[in-house]
């Protein structure tokens, strides 16, 4: 990732990093519990946004469509995708089967036998089940899931037309669900992805972006930081 036009900060809680790119390329990274994410903003379909994740690398660690393991994450993860993706880009992810919601895939899926949702953020067929059957449906393991409800009613998944075989988290909430909650989508849908990386950013990585996040905010008191900023 580039230093050039990014932002950066670090907090404390679980999210310990979050970097933010130039406009002209939208994508960005964060890290939540000392796992980076990408969040891609070309719209792929299910199957090609799993490629595209399995062909990036992070420090020789190889990425996945992000898994969702707890309540935590899940904030934190929307938190994130809420605060950088502005809602003029919405159009751009919009899933028609999924209520005309917006929403970023997630690496749930199944495709192989339907109501066995698993884990499969590489779409190699295998994976841990974390869900049975459609929204009347339970929780296999004890795993996390957070499909879209309404009034206390779990709504999804639905396989709504038979052909819903991959899950995105919602950007903007749909008839069914709110935002932040995961709806069952067909998979042809060209959307933004979630990218995971078991790892974090080299420790190198951070100092020029932690630069710019200083010389960013002194920019708005003295003009002259401005020609800094351009060099970081």
């Amino acid at each position: 990732m580039r230093a050039s036009g990014m932002l950066a900060a670090l907090v404390t809680g679980s999210i310990a990093f979050t970097a933010f790119v130039s406009p002209a390329q939208a994508d960005f990274s964060f890290v939540v519990n000392d796992h980076t994410y990408d969040v891609i903003t070309t719209p792929r379909t299910w199957t090609a946004a799993a490629a595209d994740a399995a062909s990036r690398t992070l420090n020789g660690v190889t990425g996945a469509l992000a898994r969702v393991d707890d309540r935590a994450e899940n904030d934190a993860i929307f938190n994130q995708l809420i605060a950088n993706i502005p809602s003029s880009s919405f159009r751009n992810t919009t899933a028609p089967d999924g209520g005309g919601g917006a929403y970023a895939w997630l690496g749930a899926t199944d495709r192989q036998k339907d109501g066995t949702w698993k884990w499969d953020p590489t779409n190699s067929g295998a994976g841990d089940q974390f869900w049975s059957g459609k929204n009347t449906g339970s929780a296999v393991g004890g795993l996390f899931s957070n499909w879209g409800m309404t009034s206390g009613h779990q709504n999804e998944p639905d396989d709504f037309g038979g052909t819903q075989d991959a899950a995105g988290i919602s950007l903007n909430g749909w008839p069914l669900g709110v935002r932040g909650q995961w709806n069952d989508l067909n998979e042809t849908n060209r959307l933004y992805s979630l990218v995971e990386f078991a790892t974090v950013p080299e420790p190198g990585a951070l100092l020029p972006l932690g630069l710019c996040m200083t010389l960013l905010r002194r920019s708005r008191r003295r003009a002259v930081l401005i020609r800094r900023r351009r060099r970081c």
